[in-house]
């Protein structure tokens, strides 16, 4: 397989693990959109409601009482009409106020879990280390065994991500920027330096762990540093796709038509698809 094609391969296992969350974010959207209206629409069932009683009152206030041979007069009809009318409106706006609090609650209870889980990180951040550190000393003591075939497992986990790591610094540093834009260029060296950081602060966690130490920290700020060069990474693979195809003899047209086939396969072929993820790259997929 072609030296490209496998540090292709690479770049895609880097952008894959986000969908979970933007099917969370949008339904808490969904959710508040839809409490919102329904705010409104009370709002306005309830100045309806008032308006409607001063309008059957009015009525009934100027009108000379007509006696009926029942002995009602127009105005107890009037009355009675608009209390009907009253009611209704009341009806219905309990009703919209009972599925305004039903999500309201849904909302409630959805952000104190939230504040919960948070509160637990800050709190207990230090205090889940020193579990963990206990339990491995624990675990040294009593099954010595088990003890070496986790710490065998940690090392060859960070033997495997330090040789993924020096395979992406071979990639970036053959990298053939000859044809890029200067905003390309400029986005071609935030993402070598945005991937510099987030290794350095995956050794520093590293270091912390051994120690004991939080990681709290740590693991923030690759959040957002993941956050930040996971678009430039998705602009940096179409260039690389459409680069790969001129090589191939691929020019103009044909090359992005060849990067948007390998981008629609890669799309097609990962978890991302499934999960209702936004397709990867500005060309959306194969044309």
């Amino acid at each position: 397989m072609p030296k490209y094609l496998i540090n292709i391969v690479l770049l895609i296992a880097a952008t894959v693990g986000v969908a979970l969350a933007v099917a969370t974010r949008q339904r808490n959207v969904a959710l508040q959109l839809e409490i919102t209206l329904l705010e409104e629409e009370a709002a306005a069932s309830k100045k309806s409601q008032r308006q409607a009683a001063a309008q059957a009152v009015k009525p009934v206030m100027e009108t000379v009482p007509v006696m009926h041979a029942s002995g009602r007069t127009a105005n107890d009809d009037a009355t009675a009409t608009a209390k009907a009318e009253a009611e209704t409106l009341r009806n219905a706006l309990a009703a919209k106020e009972a599925v305004l609090a039903n999500l309201q609650q849904q909302m409630d209870s959805r952000r104190s879990s939230r504040d919960d889980k948070s509160d637990r990180d800050k709190g207990d951040g230090k205090k889940g280390f020193d579990r963990g550190r206990s339990f491995f000393e624990s675990l040294k003591e009593k099954d010595p065994e088990r003890y070496q075939q986790i710490r065998t497992y940690i090392a060859e986990a960070q033997d495997r991500l330090r040789q993924r790591t020096t395979k992406q610094d071979e990639f970036f540093a053959e990298f053939n920027v000859d044809n890029m834009t200067e905003v390309q260029r400029m986005n071609h060296i935030r993402v070598v330096e945005g991937i510099a950081q987030i290794q350095m602060l995956a050794t520093q966690m590293e270091v912390a762990m051994e120690n004991g130490e939080s990681t709290r920290e740590y693991r923030h700020e690759m959040r957002d540093l993941t956050r930040e060069i996971r678009p430039l990474m998705d602009e940096q693979r179409e260039y690389a796709l459409q680069d790969f195809a001129r090589t191939l003899g691929y020019e103009g047209e044909g090359a992005e038509e060849f990067s948007n086939y390998l981008q629609y396969v890669m799309e097609m072929t990962s978890l991302n698809s499934m999960m209702g993820g936004p397709p990867r790259g500005s060309g959306g997929g194969w044309r």
